[in-house]
Parts: structure tokens; sequence; C-alpha cells
């Protein structure tokens, strides 16, 4: 467990999407020295020591026995504390004593902050835990509204734990932001809670959390979870971290993990059906793959000092999700054209043995055609299924999504809500392992960091913005050129329909070859239409670019009211911290609602 000097360089060139690795932040609320009583405080430390070993000693064997989705790198374990007096240091010494990390988030920048401490010794113990911490984050309180400033050190210290140690009396709260506040906000959370008693010698450490119970109820208060015995930290940490047990899920993330690297772009049909709308011109770059090093680096590009091992996963996430995109929908878009042209070489055989007396070749040719139109919808479909190309665009660019907002907001000492405790799907326990690797960001008051933070979110907002709008444009040119394409198909059916009753009507019987005609245009024209048809279908464009719109709409929303903030404060952390919020709320949920349609819409075989 040993402690970083500094981040390290971006990763290597990866042959597979990396692997997180493993980390556990626990965090520390309690009182300070007026409701500690001096006896009680070895008790405390010796108590609080024990639950580290234990919880040390868990991730040791979690390591060695899940190997294979996590790095081989040691495991990093923090303690998250703002180094106040009592409960606050005494985790952090016990912390640091064991090993871990040190994390700080203080309320105030340091000199503010060093007001709370009366004695020359205690601000010279301050001073020696924050020079020994790997990480801290100087909030910009104001000593006008400290219960403010307080409470919002507490919720970012929550924001980026696992578990929490609460060295608590039982009381009240002494003020906004105190530990019944902390404690009632980690049990919204699903965050488990350590209670080691501040003022009963005889109480021993017990746990609280809602997952421990077989059917939990996420709407209880911390004071309704049952206490349960500290015995039981073993297998709390055990449902804390273990990736996900079901059988599909845990398939698909290995699956993920061993992932390649894709350089050519073979498929291209999805390409042509826009360039042939007259929506987009092939470029001969399209046949190059996206590289997750060149995606990676325009993320740390934009989200200066983000740690490598986020922008390396986005990078890979980003790659692939673009590489299976464009395999699935070039699929499905083969899928229909060579099943309507299976159709259509039939009505043509039909024409060409009838009308122009080709009978040797003609219709053995065409009916080939047809067979191998046939054979290639069928192999197309069957190697989709079985490489799982839809799945795999799917998730891929779920975690991209995922990552996204989670960048800027890590370069604001914020998170994208994130429930603890068990998690049944892999890309949502993927992201979590990695944010919990990541670790707080060093944020100081005497630097721009935050303000540089606040930049790179407000261009990732506008970037998505100029996105949605494009991508609006153009899948709703699409949607209506398929359309229109149908519906002309199907009046040109219905003329030559009409043209030849009227004949046959007014002049009597045509000619035959005239019939063969009319027979292949009525017999292939309506099967054209309808592929065109099951391409929009199974494309979804006009409901995507609905999405889009909405989208693009409420960034452009959040975008003004972040414009409006620095017209009020320019720079202010916690303005932005609660904007990055806004965001992740927008963006996610639209991830959720793009996956929950696109899911079923898989490959198959028109018919």
């Amino acid at each position: 467990m040993t402690k970083p000097d500094a981040l390290p360089a971006h990763p290597a060139r990866l042959i597979h999407p990396p692997k997180p690795r493993l980390a556990l932040s626990i965090g520390i609320t309690g009182h300070r020295l007026n409701r500690l009583p001096a006896s009680a405080i070895p008790r405390i430390a010796a108590e609080v020591a024990d639950v580290l070993r234990q919880i040390q000693a868990t991730i040791t064997r979690m390591h060695a026995r899940d190997g294979g989705v996590w790095s081989a790198d040691a495991p990093r374990l923090s303690v998250v504390s703002s180094l106040a007096e009592g409960a606050d240091r005494i985790v952090a010494e016990a912390g640091l004593a064991a090993g871990f990390e040190l994390e700080a988030p203080l309320p105030f920048p340091k000199e503010i902050y060093e007001e709370d401490f009366a004695d020359a010794a205690s601000r010279e113990e301050f001073g020696s835990l924050l020079a020994r911490a790997a990480r801290v984050v100087e909030l910009p309180g104001q000593r006008t509204a400290a219960e403010q400033a307080y409470e919002r050190a507490g919720l970012v210290m929550l924001d980026h734990v696992a578990l929490l140690i609460a060295v608590w009396d039982g009381g009240p709260a002494a003020g906004r932001g105190g530990t019944p506040d902390m404690l009632e906000a980690a049990a919204r959370r699903g965050i488990p809670v350590v209670v080691i008693s501040a003022a009963d010698a005889a109480a021993p450490p017990t746990i609280r959390w809602r997952d421990m119970d077989q059917h939990p109820r996420p709407d209880l208060s911390f004071y309704d979870l049952p206490a349960q015995p500290v015995r039981r930290l073993d297998e709390m940490v055990g449902r804390l971290i273990a990736p996900p047990v079901n059988g599909d899920e845990a398939a698909h993330l290995a699956a993920y993990l061993r992932e390649r690297r894709r350089r050519v772009q073979f498929r291209q049909a999805w390409l042509w059906l826009q360039a042939v709308a007259f929506i987009r011109r092939p470029r001969w770059r399209d046949f190059r793959a996206t590289s997750p090093e060149a995606a990676a680096e325009d993320e740390a590009a934009a989200h200066a000092g983000a740690p490598p091992e986020l922008t390396a996963a986005y990078g890979w996430a980003d790659a692939l999700a673009n590489y299976y995109a464009q395999v699935f929908r070039s699929a499905f878009v083969v899928n229909f054209l060579c099943a309507a042209l299976a159709v259509f070489a039939v009505a043509l055989s039909i024409l060409v043995s009838k009308s122009f007396g080709i009978k040797a070749i003609g219709k053995p040719v065409f009916v080939g055609a047809e067979i191998l139109l046939l054979l290639w919808v069928m192999l197309n479909t069957i190697q989709g299924r079985r490489r799982a190309w839809h799945r795999r665009w799917l998730e891929a660019r779920e975690v991209a999504e995922r990552l996204r907002v989670a960048l800027p907001m890590h370069g604001l000492a914020a998170r994208p809500v994130i429930q603890q405790g068990p998690i049944g799907i892999w890309t949502a326990w993927y992201e979590r392992a990695l944010l919990r690797a990541a670790g707080l960001t060093a944020l100081r008051g005497t630097d721009d960091r935050g303000i540089t933070a606040r930049t790179a979110l407000l261009r990732m907002l506008d970037g998505q913005r100029s996105y949605h709008n494009s991508t609006h444009a153009r899948l709703h040119k699409l949607e209506h050129r398929l359309e229109a394409f149908g519906e002309v198909l199907f009046v040109l059916t219905l003329i030559a329909a009409v043209i030849y009753m009227a004949v046959e009507l007014s002049c009597g019987p045509i000619r035959e070859s005239w019939q063969f005609l009319v027979t292949a245009l009525t017999a292939g024209l309506p099967v054209l239409a309808t592929a065109a048809y099951g391409i929009r279908v199974i494309g979804d464009f006009e409901g995507s670019a609905r999405r889009s719109k909405r989208m693009a709409a409420e960034i452009t929303a959040l975008i003004a009211a972040m414009e409006a903030d620095d017209a009020a404060s320019a720079g202010d952390l916690a303005a932005a911290q609660e904007r990055a919020r806004r965001a992740a709320d927008i963006m996610l949920g639209d991830v959720a609602s793009w996956r929950i349609a696109a899911e079923g819409r898989t490959l198959a075989i028109p018919g």
C-alpha cells in the first residue's frame, strides 16, 4: 500500500482495455475533542486500527481471488479526512500507520482553516498531517458561512468514499453538517457505516448498512438500520468491491477486458447509406478505426491533470464503441438491402428470361444471385450474433459516456452519484472501480486548477451540444430521405399498376414482355421500399434525432446557467460542482434512455 509522490505518466500502449486498480477509500465523520472524553481516545484509536487491519486483510485476499478483473498494481487504500481535531485525526493517524494514503478535503483554504485550532500544538499537528497527505482539496468556504463550508467538505468526502467510520456518541449534531447529518446522507447513498462509540467503552463497534439485509430498502433512515456485528466486516467489504457475479454480466466484463484494438474499419455500408442519401461523403480515413490512444490523448488534453487510467479507459471505450457502432449499423443495412435485392433478383429473372428470351442462362444466374444474397444475410446475422456486435457497441458506449461525464467532475473534486453496494451491471461496476482508483483530485486555493476544470466542463458541454445538434440534423435528414425513398417506390408501383390496368381495359391485352416488366416492377419496388422502412425501424433515426434535439436544448440551458454563475461569482467551485452534477444527471439519463431504446433493436434476418 504505497503512497505515490505524483500521478503516474500516461499508461504505455495497452493491448486490452485497462483493468481498474483495486481501491477502497474510507471516510471519517465524528466528534471534535469537546465531545470525546480524553480517557476514550486510546480505546477509539485501537478500535479504528483494528477495523483498518481487517479491511486491509480482506482487500489483499480479494485482490488475489479476483485477479482477473484487477490490474497488477498493489491495492490502493486511503483514508479521507478533513483533519479536524478529534475523530478526523485519530482515523488519519491510524490510516497512515497502517500504510493507507491520506486524502484531505478541507472546508476552507489552509490558512483560514487553521483558525479552527486554538493552540500551536494543534496547528502543528494539522500541518504535519497535511504534509503527509497524498492529495489535498481546499474548498473555498467562507468563515461567515462556516456551517455550510463544513457540510460541503463532508459531502465531498462522501462523494469519494465507499465506507464510512463514525466516531459518535449517539447524540444530535452540534450544527449543520455534523455527524448525524453525514450518517443520514451516507444511508441515502447506500454507504456502509462502521460505528465506534465515542462515549460507551463497553459498546463494541457495529456496522449499519442497508445491503446487509437480504431485501434492502433504500428509503430507510440511518436510525432504522439494524446494527450488525463488526465480525461481518469481511462480508461487507466483499459486497462493496466484488465484481458482478451474474453469469452473463461476469462473462461480458471478462469479454470486454479481453477486447483488442481495431485498426481497420472494413464494414462501410452505414457510411455508404449516408452517402447515397446525400448526408455525408465517404472519406479514405473512414477505413481507419479509432485509436484508443488518440481518443485518450484528446481527453487528457481537455482535462489537465486527469488520472491517466481514467483517460486511457475512456479512450478504449470510445474507440470500441465507434468501431462496433459502425459494424452493427452496416450489418443491419446490408441485411435489409440483400434481402430486398434477393427478391428483386427473382423478379428480374422472370423479366430477363421471358421478355428478352435469355432462358438458357438468365434464370440460373439470377437464382444463383438470389441464393448468394440470402446466404450472405444468414451468415452476416449468425456472425453478428456470435460476435455480439450489438451488445459490445451498447456496453462500450455506455462506459465511454459514463467516463466522459466523470472526467470533468474529477477536476472539480466531484463525482456522479454512485450507489455503493453490490452492482449487477458490469458497466456501472467498472466505472465505479475506476473512479475509486482515481481518488480525490489535488485542488488548492492558490492554484487555478478549479477554474481550469470548470472551463473543461464548459467545453465538454459545448462539444456535446454541437454533437447533438449535428446528430439531430443528420439523422432527421436520413429518416425523412429514407421515408421519401420508400414513398416514391410505392407511388411508382401504383403508377405502373394503374397504367397496366388502363391499357388492359382500353386497348386489350398488352404484349407478354410488358406484362413481365410490370410484374417485375410491382414485385421488386415495394420490397426495396420495405427494406428502407426496416432500416429506419432498426436504426431508430427519428427517435435518436428527437433525443438529440432534447439533449441539445437541456445542455444549452445548463451552459446559460453556468454563464450566469460567472457573472454572479466567477470561479465559485461549489456552483461549478452543482452544475457538473446536473450535467451528469442529464447525460447519464440520456445514456440510460438510449440504451433501453436500442437494446430491443438487435440484428435479425428480415422477415
